[in-house]
């Protein structure tokens, strides 16, 4: 099992650097797209909220299927569209053409991106400890792939409808061979190690219990117990002490000998036994995670915090990727090689942090990791509005995206965890309205800019912040990365 874990695991990472490698591809190629479709600039804006709505409306459909067909299923199914739905821009001549390949691209993007989310959110259950941040981080080595990829093909002559193309087909393949690493079932996953311990609950009450169950009877002894005043009786007295006996080591065992062997469904409130006939029902199945004997199903209003939660915390990434270069040049008067640095430093950074945030995360908890994070970017935002010089600008802009790092992760890993069996569900509510909060983000700057300075606009992301950062205690209950169950399934079955 721990080798098809890791396998699982880096299966993952190559779904994260697929997606990213693909949605770089594109950006790369947008302004030969632009030029071959013969349209504006505001034209493509438009256009990109097609982008947008696809990416939104996938991110439902798969986060539903995942939940009920399984990830493995999806996820490489996600990929092979997103794969194919590439090389669509690149054949638009038109500004019609253009919006239905930016809107099929969308769904599988979307699709991929909620599939392999939740697919990590299973592998991290498995592992028992945070991994997702690094899933994150991978993104960002797709991006830096395609970056490279797009600049050589671009030099070289090479059309959009070629490069797409290729790297389109390249992502087929390497989306099928990647799906039999995937695990197979997404919520028994977990609790597969588990499993030896099912087979030990039958055994419970088989052993210590089932063979004293005919002492039960033996109890109408208990009346040759009166005849103990007669003398005659006495030499019986060697089955009197067993009428003692029996009942002291029996007394204990007399409820849990009806529980199992004959009425284990009416007995529910013993909740060792609960707890065993739920784990044993988990390998008859295939079906019922071992959680669902336990945990409750989250109330829908959790998960609707937590995607407030992302959709501030992506937005305020959405503004570090659409104005931080525009606001050092305009602003600060940086020249265009030092302005790029801006989002240079927040994009490394951002990576950097995701590479650690697991570990701060099993070390201090995910709702440390979204609330010092939080608080951090808040810091470095403000930073960013109120500096004059460009080199502290530079360095908020850095510690926004160290702060923001491994806030994302976590909300997406505490929706995944919520509830076992809307994995798929709750992950795609929780990002579809973080993209939405991406893709707005640029635009409420662009209009709060008629108000205000640009850089004074950037106080809004930061009370955003401020606000993540004081509601980030809502990681720390209810969502259950810990199988809870599990050590007092253990305790039951030691004696």
């Amino acid at each position: 099992m721990n080798r098809a874990l890791r396998a699982a695991r880096v299966a993952t990472f190559v779904y994260f650097v697929l997606n990213g490698t693909l949605i770089g591809m594109w950006v790369v190629q947008i302004p030969a797209i632009e030029y071959r479709a013969g349209i504006s600039d505001a034209t493509l804006g438009s256009l990109l909220v097609l982008l947008g709505l696809g990416a939104f409306a996938g991110m439902q459909v798969a986060g539903r299927l995942a939940d009920r067909i399984g990830t493995r299923v999806v996820v490489p199914a996600a990929g092979v569209l997103c794969g194919a739905a590439l090389v669509l821009p690149g054949l638009a001549r038109d500004p019609w053409a253009l919006a239905g390949a930016l809107l099929v691209f969308g769904f599988g993007n979307g699709c991929l991106d909620v599939s392999m989310n939740t697919h990590a959110v299973h592998v991290e259950k498995a592992y028992d400890r945070p991994v997702m941040s690094a899933f994150h981080a991978t993104f960002s080595v797709g991006g830096v792939i395609a970056a490279l990829i797009g600049a050589k093909a671009t030099s070289a002559g090479v059309s959009p409808a070629t490069t797409l193309g290729t790297a389109g087909a390249v992502g087929v393949v390497i989306a099928l061979l990647s799906s039999r690493a995937l695990l197979a079932t997404a919520p028994t996953a977990p609790t597969a190690p588990t499993a030896p311990t099912a087979p030990t609950a039958p055994t419970a009450p088989t052993a210590p219990t089932a063979p004293t169950a005919p002492t039960a009877p033996t109890a109408p002894t208990a009346p040759t117990a009166p005849t103990a005043p007669t003398a005659p009786t006495a030499p019986t007295a060697p089955t009197a002490p067993t009428a003692p006996t029996a009942p002291t080591p029996t007394a204990p065992t007399a409820p849990t000998a009806p529980t199992s062997p004959t009425e284990p469904a009416p007995i529910t409130s013993t909740s060792p036994t609960t707890l065993s006939t739920a784990a044993s029902e988990t390998p008859a199945t295939g079906q019922l995670p071992a959680d669902h004997g336990v945990q409750p199903r989250t109330p829908p209003a959790r998960i609707w915090i937590l995607a407030a939660l992302a959709l501030m915390c992506m937005l305020c990434e959405g503004i570090a990727n659409d104005w931080s270069t525009l606001e050092l040049k305009t602003v600060l008067g940086a020249s265009a090689s030092t302005a790029a640095f801006a989002y240079g430093t927040f994009a490394v950074t951002m990576t950097i942090g995701r590479l650690l945030a697991d570990r701060v995360s099993r070390r201090f908890g995910s709702a440390a990791v979204l609330r010092y994070g939080a608080a951090s970017g808040a810091v470095g935002i403000t930073v960013v509005a109120l500096s004059p010089w460009i080199w502290p600008a530079l360095a908020g802009w850095a510690l926004f995206g160290l702060g923001l790092s491994g806030c994302v992760p976590q909300l997406f890993s505490a929706a995944g965890h919520a509830d076992p069996a809307a994995a798929g569900t709750n992950v795609s509510r929780v990002a579809g309205l973080g993209y939405l909060g991406m893709l707005a983000g640029p635009a409420v700057i662009g209009w709060m800019t008629r108000l205000m300075a640009l850089n004074h606009t950037f106080l809004f992301p930061a009370l955003l912040l401020v606000i993540a950062a004081a509601t980030a205690g809502i990681l720390r209950s209810g969502t259950g990365r810990e199988p809870r169950p599990e050590p007092e399934i253990d305790m039951v079955q030691r004696p």
